[in-house]
């Protein structure tokens, strides 16, 4: 049937693509495009999934649009506002991260995009040489790192940010304050294991 194709189509795109053969996964999902249910939209939703985790948000970001709307998927709207940060639309992904807050409070991805928002942010404000909205910024960023860490304390991440952005902080401002936090955040991080050089890896 047709729907079996569509699932055969995707199953073999997804073989392709963990073999390295990503532009070939590509190029099979498209064929099928034609075909998806329109009520689920699978193939965009594959499609966008497999763009993204190259880095081709240009070309991802419709797809896992579309396909989070129809399945009201939030993993899709998750990548969706990972590749808007990426691209700089960051007012977008303002936004859809407001709209995802709503109806899925305390969770740890959205806690991480609303950081990686606030960095980019703080990127721009640097850039515009305005150091006390950056600075305003990557507190936030940090908040919502805090926050990623408190919702779920065993992920090594937030604190390998926290430290790497209190430790840059204070090579700015020559603020003590801000290494003994740093300080704090490596012993949580040893708490669930993790090295100081694990953290720098990370």
């Amino acid at each position: 049937s047709e729907d079996s194709a569509v699932a055969q189509a995707i199953q073999v795109a997804g073989f392709l693509g963990s073999s390295d053969r990503v532009w070939e996964s590509k190029e099979l999902l498209l064929g099928y495009r034609d075909d998806q249910d329109s009520n689920t939209l699978a193939v965009d939703a594959a499609l966008g999934s497999l763009l993204h985790t190259i880095g081709d948000c240009e070309q991802a970001l419709p797809f896992l649009v579309s396909a989070g709307e129809a399945q009201d998927n939030l993993e899709m709207k998750l990548r969706a506002a990972d590749c808007l940060i990426r691209l700089g639309r960051l007012d977008e992904c303002e936004t859809l991260i407001d709209t995802l807050s709503v109806g899925t409070p305390n969770n740890y991805q959205i806690a991480m995009l609303t950081a990686g928002l606030q960095r980019g942010r703080g990127t721009i404000a640097e850039a515009s040489g305005d150091m006390e909205i950056a600075a305003a910024f990557h507190k936030a960023f940090r908040a919502a790192l805090n926050q990623a860490s408190t919702i779920d304390p065993t992920r090594p991440g937030p604190y390998a940010q926290l430290v790497r952005s209190l430790v840059l902080e204070y090579r700015r401002t020559l603020d003590r304050d801000l290494l003994e936090q740093a300080m704090r955040y490596l012993d949580a991080a040893a708490g669930i294991g993790q090295t100081s050089e694990e953290l720098v890896i990370e």
